[in-house]
Formats: C-alpha cells, sequence, structure tokens
C-alpha cells in the first residue's frame, strides 16, 4: 500500500479531493450529472510521528463569511505539514500545532 511505503521513510500522506459529486450522479431529471458540487470532501492525515504535535482544526475562519474549510485551506496546511509558514494571503490552515 502507498501510505505504508511513505510512512515506511518518514513521510506524511495526505488524501483529499477536489470536489465531491459522487452522491449526486444523476440530477432531478435523471440525466447524468458531471459538475462539481459543493459537497464537502476528505482531508485525511496519516503520519504515525505526529504523536499529537498536531491536530485538524476545520472550524469556520473568522476572516471569511464562507462556512467551514474548503479547498483554498488546503494549500496553508501543506505549508504546515512541509515545516514553512503559510503566505499571508493563503487563508488558514486546517493545521493546529499542540505544543
Amino acid at each position: 500500500m502507498l501510505s505504508e511505503l511513505v510512512t515506511a521513510r518518514n513521510g506524511i500522506v495526505v488524501i483529499t479531493a477536489d470536489h465531491g459529486n459522487c452522491e449526486e450522479m444523476k440530477d432531478k431529471k435523471g440525466n447524468i450529472k458531471t459538475s462539481h458540487t459543493l459537497n464537502a470532501v476528505p482531508f485525511l492525515i496519516v503520519d504515525p510521528n505526529c504523536n499529537g504535535r498536531y491536530v485538524i482544526n476545520a472550524t469556520q475562519d473568522p476572516d471569511i463569511e464562507e462556512p467551514f474549510a474548503g479547498l483554498t485551506n488546503v494549500a496553508a496546511s501543506l505549508c504546515n505539514l512541509l515545516g514553512y509558514e503559510q503566505p499571508p494571503h493563503y487563508r488558514k490552515s486546517l493545521i493546529e500545532f499542540t505544543g
């Protein structure tokens, strides 16, 4: 399994998607729906070395009106996981360091 190979090398696996639509494959008329939806998508981290250093915090960003977190938060989260500060123009990271 890919995650086993990555974590064996002390890597971190992030699993996400750009848009969800598998739960809405057809529109109300029964036509195949190929457009993206606004449904939530996964954001999973496989990191056996985390040891409680961080948690995923997907609470609403108080600086924006959109409810909940989204794709725009993923880039900042990846910066943090790589050990970098997110650029100031990025939206809030989904990673919250605990210590």
